[in-house]
């Protein structure tokens, strides 16, 4: 597994190419046209500022036994719903964000910037694809080094690279935007990049953009990308696929009134984690799950106008990255998700966590945790007073000697807020395993008597 992660282009940034492609001019912006954010993707992709494809640089033949990756040394998990059949049908593309260099200042009162990257991929006829990166506070020159994998994209796609300047009080501000065309002209044989299993071929791309500021040609720096391509395995329309984004947040409030700090081992259950799954509409599609009538503690809330508000503040407060810590990442594997919740395990027990899944991401903390514990609801909470959820319930991490990463997620329908179907359960263990291949997920219902030795053996379970 050690061999096989330092082999993953996600464990380290490829090498970038010796001849990176030029971009083309791009030609002066007209302020007829109306602002960015009041377009839609048809009419982005008629503008006349959207470049060219970049001329593609002949790949060296002396460079092709050196050792570089191929694409990609570990795939990301294709759609598990996608036809098993080989059909070629765009191209399952894997980009890179690496740098920002020559920035301008954007705070009058040091002089620096806190910027982040939003890349959007305009698929002719299809919606909009887009990632955002994190923000990389106080820098002119930030690296991001971060990924994302678009599926099915066609050739000539318009992608649209903008950098913007991350303010707290005030709106955010563009530093500057370049736009280029996706075109693979050259694929490497499979034989070349090691015997990569799957496709016969794959393709690289070096990215190097100048950033415009689009009301004037002022140069405002550079953006760096590395683009990875192959012929997708599998016929689908254009969708993001990976890879799964965490946000992790401590609660100052909570912290308060625990005594509790950021960076002790047991600061883990007053947190809040967001994790931002792929295929969530596509597993669940019209499934939903509306508060429960039938529970004294969900009508109090949903009934009430001022529990209801409490409870919403609950969420701001506890979910707010302006005024608490939080850290960001992504989880490539399963082994990734098990560490971030610290296999489960907090002060040497073993712990349950409260999740919520809704249409954007799955969020979760602690069980039974001193200062959640207290609340009305902590499904609610989690759910920031959301009338329907697609689901809810409670999750647990065990160990499992015959798991690929050691462990197993044993995850149930146990809220009495939201009272989830039993019948919609199995599709939270294909939610998992489309986000996380070589995950082994147990489902059980909550009168499943083999559900109460595992909250037995987990001191912070509480009823929910």
């Amino acid at each position: 597994q050690q061999q096989q992660q330092q082999a993953s282009p996600y464990a380290q940034p490829y090498q970038q190419l010796q001849q990176p492609y030029q971009q083309q001019t791009q030609p002066p912006y007209q302020q007829t046209q109306p602002p960015y954010q009041q377009q839609q993707p048809e009419q982005l992709q008629q503008h006349h500022y959207i470049q060219q494809p970049y001329q593609q640089h002949p790949y060296p033949q002396q460079q092709q036994h050196q050792g570089l990756p191929p694409y990609p040394a570990v795939p990301l998990p294709l759609p598990f719903n996608a036809p098993p059949e080989k059909v070629h049908s765009g191209y399952d593309v894997l980009v890179y964000i690496l740098q920002a260099k020559g920035l301008p200042g954007m705070d009058w009162w040091n002089g620096l910037a806190d910027p982040y990257v939003i890349i959007t991929a305009l698929p002719p006829g299809e919606q909009g694809i887009q990632y955002t990166t994190k923000t990389v506070y106080k820098d002119l020159n930030p690296t991001f080094d971060e990924f994302f994998e678009i599926g099915n994209l066609p050739a000539g796609t318009s992608v649209l690279v903008e950098v913007w300047d991350k303010d707290l009080v005030t709106e955010d501000d563009m530093i500057g935007r370049a736009t280029w065309a996706f075109a693979p002209r050259e694929l490497l044989p499979c034989s070349s990049a090691g015997g990569l299993a799957g496709d016969a071929s794959w393709g690289r791309l070096a990215v190097p953009l100048q950033l415009q500021h689009p009301r004037h040609k002022k140069s405002m720096g550079t953006v760096e990308l590395e683009v990875c391509y192959r012929p997708s395995l599998r016929a689908g329309k254009p969708a993001m696929m990976g890879p799964v984004r965490f946000k992790q947040t401590l609660s100052p409030t909570a912290g308060l009134f625990t005594g509790h700090f950021w960076g002790r081992e047991d600061t883990m259950c007053f947190s809040t984690y967001k994790l931002y799954l792929m295929h969530i509409d596509s597993t669940f599609k019209d499934v939903s799950m509306p508060w429960n009538r039938k529970y004294d503690k969900a009508v109090q809330i949903f009934r009430s106008p001022v529990a209801l508000g409490l409870v919403r503040t609950q969420h701001r407060t506890l979910y707010a990255t302006n005024v608490g810590m939080s850290r960001c990442g992504v989880l490539g594997a399963s082994r990734d998700f098990y560490e971030l919740f610290k296999n489960g395990v907090r002060a040497g027990q073993r712990r349950y966590f409260t999740y919520c899944l809704l249409r954007d991401s799955l969020r979760c903390s602690e069980t039974g945790a001193a200062f959640f514990n207290d609340m009305l609801s902590k499904h609610a909470m989690h759910a920031g007073g959301e009338e329907e959820v697609l689901y809810a319930g409670e999750f647990c991490i065990v160990p499992d000697t015959t798991a690929a990463a050691g462990y197993r997620l044993v995850i149930d329908n146990n809220s009495g807020t939201y009272a989830p179907a039993a019948d919609k359960l199995p599709l939270m263990r294909q939610l998992f395993t489309a986000n996380f291949p070589d995950m082994v997920v147990e489902v059980l219902a909550c009168d499943d008597p083999r559900l109460k030795l595992y909250q037995q053996a987990c001191p912070s379970r509480a009823p929910a």
